[in-house]
């Protein structure tokens, strides 16, 4: 058996309240907004000697305050997975600060946008902040170090090469004088930036931070309730903004009647919203085709409730176009069409071999047909954002996962340049995706427009997040796989047919497994409802199903799924002409290595009692050839009792991210990819009828309740490449090993999401 080596890092499963284009390295600070030093003392050599009297900006990254407190400005939205505390552990091991110094705030967008990038990597989203930051910020806090040990070289008259840097503090190793940040910092915002190239970063033999469960930032105000959400923004003068899109994906406007609302004190007037652009996808932000936002009507009032009955009054009239008669039978039987008869000539995803002569070959050929649903990102905290316009600004409170973006959108609809616009970047109440289109924002600086100087919080309803979502494709994908006489797999086929999206197809093309002959193929039909990225993307709707029907043709072989699982990460069966073939094959190197470590501790190999059932899949988040992700394997645990009721008992995971900054907030993101996952698995189904999204809520949209929480054990394997994300891999592989434990535990093959519409019972 191969072997694996653990890190010393060993986490024990916490509480759930506690967690749930890049750059080169070769950045620079684009702004100087240093303050003005207080007077020197008597005897100091200059200003520097003496502390501020206010804030000095190093750069853009790093403020030093007049208590040598260090506040770190931070380019990623906080949704509850740690990035407030990751980032300011990258940028404060370089620092050589004490962490009950460190401080946090977002960063501002409008300075992102205005120099270019400066912050290097600024939305939140497909597990990349870590992996992108870990180098800029690392190197920011180094050359800001740098600065401070260049200013009290001058202070001191002392050879830069005699300081060094410990704890918020320039000492002299030879004269044992030491002096704060705080004394020092307005001397160093006016030093050169260093070469990024030349600063020395620390070893990580040295690290202090990294590697370190530090205490989270965001969580004691979660805990105490000052925290603030968008939802929380409270400004002077606020009036409140209830909104109704239209029921049907693609509808337009034709009337209303704001005369039919009966009298009521506090409402202040109704306000067209016109569709447009919701961003994210648009062509401007390098992301392909923008999905847009659909016409709505918005009550504004006094208070919220106030505005929200007013506007459930409101006659309203809609033209609903092309989707007015959309159901979602109607869509699987195009779905199915699209299989049998390709709207269009799309070439196949990946080809190797002859999988179809293979096939007819084979001594054994499986069929099978998976489906997965419409499904609602049910964020807890509703969307909403606050809008102040005035004849030359726009100025916008909101939790986004895209913040430039939420920005330009912002200042495209109060039409105004960037330069005129700010963002505050509010704490999330959850996101999974959903927090990347920006068309709430749209609407709210529309409906504040039309109130000039007036801040306007519009707060969707329950209901409205339901119904007008921008949700990942409903899928259908038909497999065919052959087996020779010894059980081997001799042919892998899959043809895939999802709604509009961006490209999908590396859900299903991705797989390392070495397959002899392999055939995909990917169709697309046009559907409701715009399309969405969802915490997984297009792996979440592919991954498990490719798991599954290698277990499906494992068992039919009367095989061990793990062992066929291991014979398929092969990497000397890598094709010589695969494309970027060297790191194909490291990547199955890293999912052999983490599937051989979780069949171990997990105990892959010792039996279960009747009615319990373990499933494994191995998994990595790489998304086109030149990636390289987080590698993991995971083994569920479930129980089937006899009236068919399905509870996952443990998950366990071993994964190789490389380096992992905060054990403790990698641990809670793997436990809510997995919660997030199981709730999909269970429950998650948004179904249309008339054009409508059936669904309006948690009674009929249930979410995982923490009494269904397995028990869930966590390895990270030792590892010295670069640091991966690892957000979203737990969703995918947790979902996979899932339905592979159902069917080991004596239930059904479990083809067609969610698990509900499968007839489930005790071996």
């Amino acid at each position: 058996m191969d072997k694996f080596e653990l890190s010393e890092i060993r986490i024990s499963r916490r509480a759930l309240l506690v967690g749930t284009a890049v750059s080169a390295v070769g950045i620079a600070f684009g702004v100087r907004a240093s303050a003005a030093p207080a007077a020197p003392r008597p005897g100091s050599r200059g200003a520097a000697a003496a502390k501020a009297d206010s804030d000095v900006a190093i750069g853009v990254w790093v403020v030093i305050r007049p208590d040598n407190s260090v506040l770190i400005k931070v380019p990623q939205a906080e949704l509850g997975q740690g990035a407030l505390t990751s980032v300011a552990q990258m940028l404060g091991e370089e620092l050589e600060v004490r962490w009950q110094d460190v401080r946090t705030e977002f960063y501002q967008p409008s300075v992102n946008i205005a120099l270019n990038n400066v912050y290097v990597w600024a939305a939140t989203l497909s597990s990349l902040g870590i992996e992108s930051l870990f180098d800029p910020t690392r190197v920011a806090g180094a050359q800001i170090r740098a600065m401070l040990i260049s200013a009290a070289s001058d202070e001191w008259g002392t050879p830069v090469d005699h300081l060094i840097a410990r704890n918020g503090r320039v000492i002299d190793q030879g004269g044992g004088r030491s002096i704060e940040y705080a004394r020092l910092a307005a001397l160093a915002a006016k030093k050169p930036i260093p070469d990024p190239k030349l600063v020395k970063l620390k070893r990580p033999v040295d690290w202090t931070f990294i590697g370190k469960s530090v205490p989270r930032i965001d969580i004691p105000s979660k805990i105490d309730g000052s925290a603030v959400y968008g939802i929380d923004v409270r400004l002077p003068g606020m009036k409140y903004a209830s909104v109704q899109q239209s029921p049907v994906f693609g509808g337009r406007l034709k009337s209303f009647d704001e005369k039919a609302i009966p009298a009521n004190a506090g409402i202040l007037k109704v306000v067209k919203i016109s569709a447009g652009k919701s961003g994210l996808n648009e062509a401007e932000a390098g992301w392909g085709v923008d999905y847009g936002m659909d016409d709505a009507v918005a009550v504004v009032a006094d208070d919220w409730w106030t505005a929200n009955r007013a506007l459930r009054t409101l006659p309203i009239e809609w033209s609903e176009g092309k989707f007015a008669k959309s159901s979602t039978a109607a869509i699987a039987h195009e779905l199915v069409y699209a299989l049998e008869h390709p709207p269009l000539p799309f070439p196949p995803v990946r080809v190797q071999g002859d999988a179809v002569g293979a096939l007819k070959s084979a001594h054994k050929v499986l069929e099978a047909e998976y489906w997965v649903p419409f499904t609602e990102h049910a964020p807890m905290e509703p969307l909403n954002c606050t809008a102040l316009v005035t004849a030359d600004s726009v100025e916008v409170w909101t939790g986004t996962q895209f913040a430039d973006e939420a920005l330009r959108i912002a200042c495209h609809y109060a039409g105004l340049p960037p330069s005129k616009g700010r963002l505050n970047l509010m704490l999330c109440g959850g996101a999974f995706g959903r927090r990347i289109n920006s068309d709430f924002v749209g609407q709210a600086v529309q409906i504040a427009k039309t109130m000039p100087g007036v801040p306007v919080k519009l707060l969707w309803s329950r209901e409205e997040c339901f119904h007008r979502g921008y949700n990942p494709p409903i899928t259908v994908t038909r497999f065919k796989g052959g087996l020779d006489s010894s059980g081997n797999i001799t042919s892998w086929m899959s043809n895939s047919a999802g709604g509009r999206a961006p490209d999908q197809t590396y859900g299903t093309g991705r797989m390392v497994q070495t397959f002899p002959n392999i055939r995909i193929d990917y169709q697309q039909i046009e559907t409701p409802p715009p399309f969405g990225w969802k915490r997984g993307v297009a792996f979440t709707q592919q991954t498990w199903m490719n798991m599954s029907f290698i277990d499906e043709l494992a068992h039919a072989a009367r095989k061990d799924p793990y062992e066929v699982q291991l014979s398929l990460l092969n990497p000397d069966k890598v094709p010589k002409d695969f494309e970027k073939r060297d790191l194909e094959v490291s990547r199955i190197i890293k999912q052999r290595r983490v599937l051989v470590a979780v069949a171990e501790i997990a105990r892959w190999s010792d039996r279960v009692p009747s009615g319990y059932g373990k499933g494994i899949a191995v998994h990595d988040m790489s998304y086109w050839p030149e990636d390289q992700a987080t590698a993991a394997a995971a083994i569920a645990e479930v129980h089937i009792d006899v009236h068919g009721n399905v509870s996952v008992t443990k998950l366990t995971i071993a994964l190789d991210c490389g380096p992992v900054i905060n054990p403790d907030a990698a641990l809670a993101q793997l436990q809510g990819g997995a919660a997030y996952a199981i709730s999909d698995l269970m429950f998650a189904e948004l179904t249309i009828a008339d054009g409508r999204v059936e669904q309006s809520n948690f009674n009929d949209y249930p979410v995982l309740r923490l009494a269904q929480m397995p028990k869930i054990d966590v390895h990270f394997l030792k590892s010295d490449t670069p640091p991966h994300g690892l957000g979203e891999t737990a969703v995918p592989l947790t979902m996979s090993a899932v339905v592979n434990a159902i069917f080991a535990a004596g239930g059904p093959r479990i083809r067609q999401l969610p698990i509900k519409h499968a007839k489930l019972q005790a071996a």
